[in-house]
């Protein structure tokens, strides 16, 4: 019986690496677009509590309205980021998958084992048959 875990396994393989850079940049420009609507709805809300004093009512209402609109598109921003997010790990995931069954396949022959468990199914475990690290040397080593 051999453990390993999946995600550490991938994630930390070159070649997931490489796609994760791709992917931070490839979002970078959507993820500062979120910063600065953010930094506006709070520099909005500070001069609203601020000025408040000073302003009529219908400056207020504009105001107010002005930052429930940024709030809304910063919300929509955010959910489409962290989906696009999620997609482009789940694309990674699945591009690997080939190249990780066939390291697994290929240690399980290696080591004469029969079967393969999740490293997070099992509470306690002997260190020398988690094959997690040599998965990823695998995937490494065959990019």
């Amino acid at each position: 019986i051999a453990f390993v875990d999946v995600d550490v396994a991938i994630l930390s393989s070159e070649p997931a690496k490489d796609k994760v850079n791709e992917l931070t940049a490839r979002l970078a420009p959507e993820k500062n677009k979120v910063k600065e609507l953010e930094n506006t709805v709070r520099g909005l809300q500070v001069k609203l509590q601020q000025d408040a004093a000073v302003m009529n009512e219908t400056e207020k209402r504009n105001l107010a309205n002005e930052i429930e609109i940024k709030a809304v598109e910063y919300q929509q921003r955010v959910s489409q980021l962290q989906e696009s997010q999620e997609n482009s790990r789940q694309e990674l995931m699945q591009g690997l998958a080939p190249k990780f069954q066939a390291a697994l396949a290929q240690l399980m022959k290696e080591g004469g084992y029969t079967v393969l468990m999740h490293r997070k199914a099992v509470l306690v475990f002997d260190p020398k048959d988690d094959l997690t690290k040599k998965v990823t040397e695998v995937l490494n080593s065959n990019p």
